[in-house]
């Protein structure tokens, strides 16, 4: 079990990563730079027409003092590789959109929001999930969870997915969360493999409404 310790450790690697990369496009930084004010300069090279993301999302929120900063962060990430325990823990959120985000290279999201115990919202329509191989636990704890839009979610190359919505209804996703899919193919899958979600609904169901 990784301690506290070892988050910090990983959060300031991530910190001295985006420093470098921000300094490798000709922009100073210093010892003084947060994330936020990082994520400003990031913004003045990117309307330069270059870029600076982070690659490796691990553990990225998963300290609450940290949430805050997701709106000025959250950019930086689209394209990542990884994003497992992303936002474990972070019971600060309460509602979370991942606008136009790239999620296309993403291979892991095990235990991505496990834990959210207080977010009731969460939009993550714009993930291609075409390379993603592990959810396992990838909503478990998201017991107040009340909207889902997953709707271009696929399952096809899953190859873990024990507890992606926990291992019940007292564990994981309740019941009655809205969960908005793609097709008649992906609500199936879902309700198949956890079987107590009974609010799945495909796009054309949601828009009938």
């Amino acid at each position: 079990m990784p301690t506290t310790s070892d988050y910090l450790t990983q959060l300031q690697t991530d910190m001295a990563t985006l420093k470098t990369n921000v300094a490798s496009k000709g922009v100073a930084v210093s010892e003084n730079d947060n994330f936020t004010t990082l994520s400003s300069k990031v913004a003045d090279i990117q309307q330069g027409g270059s870029s600076v993301t982070i690659d490796n999302c691990d553990n990225l929120f998963e300290i609450n003092n940290r949430i805050d900063e997701v709106e000025n962060i959250l950019p930086l990430c689209s394209g990542c590789s990884s994003m497992f325990a992303m936002f474990r823990d972070s019971d600060a959120i309460t509602s979370l959109a991942f606008n136009n985000f790239d999620a296309s290279s993403v291979l892991n999201m095990q235990e991505m929001f496990m834990g959210c115990c207080t977010m009731d919202t969460l939009d993550i329509s714009s993930f291609i999930t075409t390379n993603v191989e592990n959810t396992t636990s990838m909503f478990e704890g998201c017991t107040a969870l009340l909207f889902l839009d997953m709707r271009n979610f696929t399952f096809d190359n899953l190859e873990y997915f024990d507890g992606m919505f926990g291992t019940d209804e007292n564990s994981g996703v309740p019941s009655n969360c809205e969960i908005i899919v793609g097709t008649q193919t992906e609500k199936n899958w879902i309700e198949t493999n956890f079987s107590w979600l009974t609010n799945v609904k495909t796009v054309a169901e949601y828009e009938a409404q």
